[in-house]
């Protein structure tokens, strides 16, 4: 009997293992040599990604996108909660208002007509810095506001963009 626990341990134990993803191999690295930059990008979730940018224009931040109803060109101020209950707001912060649509062509042609669907995207980038860069390193966000829209950001996404960071903060 004990050699089938061992032999089943040593059996599954690996794939359990292997099992286990490494948050930060989902980051692309692209460099370029022109610019002499090297830039970080995690994938896209459903609202947030994390973007670093090292050497010359060097930048590190978070890129925000939600969807809304009501237009909300020109805005800025955005604020960002945390599940501990503080805040980080930045009154500046730009916002990019973009109308959704989709290209209709009944012949299916290149040379359709454009329609309107009446949602609109909105989108800024919330930039980590030496002085911020604790809050965002230590703490899961909760919800994010783009100037009227609110956004709850599920656990999930919250939990990796927090190791996104984490993974990116000592990238030179």
């Amino acid at each position: 009997m004990p050699f089938r626990k061992i032999f089943y341990t040593l059996l599954f134990v690996p794939c359990i293992c292997m099992a286990q993803k490494d948050t930060c191999r989902n980051i692309e690295r692209k460099v370029d040599e022109d610019k002499r930059t090297v830039t970080y990008e995690t994938p896209f979730l459903k609202h947030l990604r994390v973007l670093k940018q090292t050497e010359e224009m060097a930048f590190f931040a978070i890129q925000v996108r939600l969807d809304t109803e009501s237009p909300q060109f020109d805005a800025d101020d955005l604020e960002v909660t945390f599940e501990d209950g503080t805040s980080y707001k930045d009154d500046k912060a730009k916002i990019v208002c973009q109308q959704d649509g989709a290209m209709i062509s009944a012949t299916g042609d290149i040379g359709g007509s454009f329609a309107a669907s009446g949602r609109y995207h909105l989108q800024s980038f919330i930039y980590i810095t030496p002085e911020n860069l604790e809050q965002f390193s230590t703490r899961k966000i909760s919800a994010i506001r783009l100037h009227e829209k609110s956004q709850k950001i599920q656990g999930k996404e919250a939990a990796q963009v927090l190791e996104y960071i984490n993974c990116l903060k000592d990238k030179k």
